[in-house]
């Protein structure tokens, strides 16, 4: 069953980040660190045993973690802050969205035509 598979996995990651953050907060180093070293521990190459050795569903895991990480993030926020920081936050936002690559776009964020193979064709 594909769908406790994934539970059980979500389960060990929660478990193995939880253990490493913990840890990694006694020893007064970054929250984040702990969870590297968790995803280190956890994925297919680790080369002692492998814990999670499906690459679907650990990018399906990764995912997951990355919500995590950005709730927790958003709590941390607060509202007023963001309200006074005001308009050079929205434009740097906007600009930022903007300009990243992604479907459709190249590394320098612009869109580029696509030239035929055979230049005399038309």
């Amino acid at each position: 069953m594909v769908g406790i598979d994934f539970i059980q996995d979500l389960g060990l990651v929660m478990l193995v980040a939880a253990t490493a953050g913990w840890l990694c907060r006694r020893l007064g180093l970054p929250l984040i660190l702990g969870y590297i070293t968790a995803g280190i521990l956890i994925g297919p190459h680790m080369p002692f045993f492998v814990m999670v050795d499906d690459t679907n569903r650990i990018h399906a895991l990764a995912q997951v973690g990355l919500v995590f990480l950005i709730f927790q993030i958003g709590q941390g926020l607060q509202l007023q802050r963001l309200k006074s920081m005001g308009l050079p936050l929205v434009l740097a936002t906007f600009i930022t969205a903007r300009l990243r690559p992604g479907p459709g776009r190249h590394a320098d964020g612009f869109k580029h035509r696509h030239y035929r193979k055979n230049p005399a064709r038309k």
